[in-house]
């Protein structure tokens, strides 16, 4: 036994560091085997998991037995408030776990945690560094050892050793005490970090579980581990199809979209990039496709190395659908600026063409050669007059700011009106244009002016795109409490694809480059018109080459028979009238002086709002019109200024903008409101609605 005993501490001596020359005594080297030993029995436990509370009680019990004192500690530093014993031996009944001692300077335990380094006391009696705790003096200490408890983000505390007797506490039991607070301390960081790593991974399963984007967990070969519910609504399968690595992204990625996304996963498997994002489309389980935005990070295993990857999904397919909406737009914004330039110099050629030539002209022009030019000029002004038109139309009623003068209106009179302004256009083309009427009233409450605009629209774009030879053909009738009318014509007829989008605004409806031209708003106005009567319009084609068929339904109402007064007798008039013109356009004004002149009127030119009321300070007009738009002041000022001087003067106003477009107050300054350019029957009527109220 003997023998045995001296061949093992040959062994340690050549194991253990000793000092040089040492000699220990068989009982030395023993004593520090036992110490190594209780260090490694220690760092197992904590290796194994212990929990601290076991691992402390369990240390405190081996210094006291190994170095054979009479009581040892784990103090635990509590913030501002100094240290609890939270494990230990040989205290009173009751400290340990609720005893709190001092850390201040003044302490043992103080000044072991500033130097951080084990701190002997040979003995409390004549120790001078510092003064022992209460704690000790009571337990009758007298030598004692400290060391500090490394934690996580600091000391954790301080581990010590303490006995009643003098004791001489050699290097190597410094270094067991040290070996064991850096055990517990090493057991406290892995604890603190276990803790974090459940807090993180309770965090992560929250957030994942809860999230509002999807999140899956893939293998490194893109085989779905886990799925959130985001995920599993986003793809369309369920949590239990997608969980367990059956289903791989391969599956739901677009095949064409696929190989860009094994690219990615390739590069961050090979560590090239740490995440990417990508956007693709999604098949879901019922066939349909989504387009959504995949951002691809790894998460690192155990080792270090990829182990998983860890893929956040975001349905984006709305985001995508407007964008391409958005793109659509624009490009019909470009094509209808193209085609609204193109449109407005067809128009304007041949007047700037014929007005060229007759300013050119130097011997009298053949009359009938005049008559086909000024013709022209009429024709094509009325059309750009129409293009301008339909741009502030559908402008006004976009913006609210259209006001419908209802009364009861019988659709038989205004399709009469409709068909009257389109026949000419007719007869040119050798196109046969019919109305089928019944006798009794088409009766619907809306404003004349705009419906007689919706059945004008609609035989309009009949007549210009049939073919010469061709028919329209508009039928009226009632049907469950509407009012029905139906516009038909033998012409292009729509392709099938287009019908749904034929109201949109500046859509031709997938016609030829080659047929009539126009911006496409002709359509979208009948739309919103209908609309704002309360009904609706419906558009219908076999197909391209076989016509087409646009329906309106509008409310029904009845027509009240009441006894029409007769008509009006024309005013006499005895002389040339005389009108004054307050316009700022010395072209327009020059051009509605002829107009005037030959209507039976002279008329007196104002530039501006001061200029006209310098004028009817001499000769009162007979009436006036007034632009809008003055240099100087606004029409709406003139109005009120010669409405002081001519109380019983018609004045009418005429302008660019739409009477809507200011306030009522603004407009009942006068007797009638005249749009940009008036025709000759529009102002011969206004001037002889102005003969009637000054006669």
């Amino acid at each position: 036994m003997g023998e045995n005993r001296s061949s093992l501490s040959s062994r340690l001596l050549s194991r253990y560091s000793f000092d040089p020359g040492e000699n220990p005594s068989p009982a030395e080297v023993e004593s520090r085997l036992k110490q190594q030993a209780v260090v490694a029995e220690l760092g197992e436990m904590g290796l194994r998991g212990a929990s601290l509370e076991i691992l402390f009680d369990e240390a405190v019990a081996v210094l006291a037995e190994v170095l054979d004192v009479e009581l040892t500690k784990v103090l635990k530093l509590l913030p501002g408030e100094g240290a609890l014993l939270v494990s230990g031996v040989g205290w009173r009944e009751g400290l340990v776990g609720e005893a709190v001692v001092p850390t201040g300077r003044g302490s043992q335990a103080g000044y072991t945690l500033l130097y951080e380094e084990p701190v002997i006391a040979a003995d409390l009696r004549t120790e001078e560094r510092f003064t022992g705790p209460d704690l000790l003096h009571e337990h009758g200490v007298i030598s004692g050892m400290s060391v500090v408890i490394q934690g996580h983000d600091g000391p954790y505390g301080v581990l010590g050793v303490h006995s009643r007797r003098e004791r001489q506490f050699t290097q190597y039991d410094v270094n067991f005490v040290k070996g064991v607070a850096n055990v517990l301390g090493a057991t406290i960081q892995r604890a603190a970090t276990e803790a974090a790593l459940r807090r993180s991974e309770a965090t992560f399963r929250e957030i994942f579980y809860h999230a509002g984007v999807g999140i899956a967990v893939l293998d490194l070969q893109g085989n779905i581990l886990e799925a959130n519910p985001a995920y599993a609504e986003i793809t369309g399968y369920s949590q239990e199809e997608l969980n367990g690595g059956a289903l791989s992204v391969r599956e739901l990625i677009h095949p064409e979209d696929w190989p860009s996304a094994e690219v990615a996963m390739a590069r961050l498997r090979d560590g090239e990039v740490h995440d990417c994002s990508v956007e693709k489309r999604l098949r879901r389980k019922d066939g349909g496709n989504a387009w959504i935005q995949a951002t691809v990070t790894l998460r690192p295993g155990d080792t270090g190395h990829p182990r998983q990857f860890i893929a956040l999904l975001e349905d984006i397919t709305k985001r995508r659908q407007a964008e391409e909406t958005l793109a659509e737009a624009s490009r019909r914004k470009d094509e209808f600026l193209s085609m609204l330039a193109h449109e407005l110099r067809n128009p304007l050629t041949p007047i700037a063409t014929m007005g060229e030539v007759l300013a050119s002209q130097r011997e009298p022009l053949d009359p009938e050669r005049l008559r086909r030019m000024a013709a022209t000029i009429q024709r094509q002004s009325a059309h750009l007059t129409r293009i301008v038109d339909d741009l502030l139309d559908l402008n006004r009623i976009k913006t609210g700011r259209i006001d419908l003068r209802k009364e009861i209106v019988d659709l038989r009179v205004v399709a009469d009106q409709a068909a009257e302004s389109v026949a000419e256009a007719a007869r040119e083309n050798g196109q046969s244009l019919e109305l089928d009427l019944p006798e009794g009233p088409l009766a619907t409450e809306g404003d004349p002016v705009r419906l007689a605009q919706i059945l004008t629209n609609l035989l309009d774009n009949a007549v210009k795109y049939s073919d010469p030879g061709g028919a329209v053909r508009l039928t009226g009738f009632r049907d469950n409490g509407q009012v029905v009318i139906r516009v038909r014509d033998t012409g292009q007829g729509i392709p099938p694809e287009r019908l749904p989008r034929l109201f949109d605004d500046f859509d031709r409806g997938g016609l030829r480059s080659s047929g009539p031209k126009g911006l496409g708003l002709g359509l979208a106005v009948v739309r919103r018109l209908v609309e704002l009567h309360g009904g609706r319009v419906e558009a219908w084609s076999p197909g391209p080459g076989q016509g087409s068929e646009f329906t309106v339904h509008l409310p029904v109402a009845e027509l009240e028979t009441t006894e029409q007064p007769g008509e009006a007798e024309p005013v006499s008039r005895e002389g040339v009238h005389e009108v004054l013109m307050v316009e700022d356009d010395p072209d327009v004004a020059q051009s509605l002086s002829f107009l005037l002149e030959d209507l039976g009127y002279h008329a007196r030119h104002a530039g501006t709002g001061e200029q006209a009321v310098e004028l009817v300070r001499g000769t009162a007009p007979e009436l006036v019109l007034i632009d809008i738009g003055l240099p100087d002041q606004s029409g709406f000022e003139v109005a009120r200024k010669l409405r002081g001087r001519l109380r019983d003067t018609p004045l009418v106003a005429l302008s660019g903008h739409a009477p809507n477009e200011f306030s009522e107050e603004s407009t009942d300054l006068f007797d009638e409101y005249l749009l940009k350019p008036p025709t000759v029957g529009v102002l011969r009527k206004a001037l002889e609605q102005a003969d009637h109220a000054g006669a």
